[in-house]
C-alpha cells in the first residue's frame, strides 16, 4: 500500500466517524413530546334521590413520570354533562394528584381534578373523578359508581427534526464525492498500467 492510498484510507475513516457522530447527535437531540390521551367515563344517576348521571369525555395531555406507565396530566379539554371542561385543578386542589396510569388504564384514589363552566361536583365548578377499589366516582354522585374509565393513547405522528433532510443531503453529497474520487483513482491506475 502506497503512502497516498494510506492517506485516502485514513480520510475515509475520518469521514465515516464524522458521519456517525453527526447521526448520533441528531438522534440524541430530537425533542421529546407530551403524550395525548382520549378519556371518557360515565357514572349512573339516581333520579329518585336527586342524583344526576355523569358523562364526561375529552383529551388529556400528560408527561411521563419516572415510573413506567405513569403520567402526570398537564392539560385537559372536553365536556362533562354538556358543560365545557375549562382547565386542570392544581395538584392537591381537591386532594387530587392528576396522575393517570396506562397499565390497566385508570386514575388512582387521589384522582384527576378539573374545572367546568357550570357547577361541577362541588357547586363551584370543580370536579374530581377518583378510583375506589376499581370503580370510579365523583364527589357528589351519592355513592353511585362507574365501572369504567376509558383512557386511550392518541396516535400522534412524530415530527421529523428540521435538520434531518439537510443532514441526509449532506451525507449523500459526501457519498457522491467519495464515489467520484474512488472512480478517478481507479481510472488513473488503469491508465498507468
Amino acid at each position: 500500500m502506497t503512502l497516498r492510498n494510506a492517506r485516502l484510507s485514513d480520510r475515509s475513516m475520518s469521514r465515516r466517524r464524522l458521519a456517525l457522530a453527526a447521526i448520533a447527535a441528531v438522534l440524541v437531540s430530537s425533542p421529546s413530546y407530551a403524550d395525548v390521551f382520549d378519556f371518557s367515563y360515565n357514572i349512573a344517576g339516581d333520579p329518585a334521590n336527586g342524583i344526576i348521571g355523569i358523562m364526561a369525555s375529552g383529551q388529556l395531555t400528560a408527561d411521563p413520570t419516572a415510573t413506567p406507565g405513569e403520567f402526570t396530566v398537564t392539560s385537559i379539554t372536553g365536556m362533562r354533562n354538556g358543560e365545557q371542561i375549562t382547565g386542570l385543578l392544581p395538584v392537591g386542589g381537591l386532594f387530587n394528584d392528576n396522575l393517570i396510569f396506562t397499565t390497566n388504564p385508570h386514575v388512582d384514589s387521589s384522582g384527576l381534578g378539573y374545572t367546568v363552566m357550570g357547577a361541577g361536583d362541588d357547586g363551584r365548578g370543580d370536579v374530581t373523578v377518583f378510583n375506589v377499589l376499581g370503580a370510579y366516582l365523583e364527589n357528589d354522585t351519592g355513592g353511585n359508581f362507574s365501572s369504567s374509565f376509558t383512557l386511550t393513547p392518541e396516535a400522534a405522528a412524530t415530527p421529523l427534526p428540521a435538520g434531518l433532510p439537510l443532514f441526509a443531503t449532506g451525507l449523500g453529497t459526501l457519498g457522491l464525492l467519495g464515489w467520484r474520487r474512488k472512480r478517478r483513482a481507479s481510472a488513473s491506475l488503469l491508465a498507468a498500467a
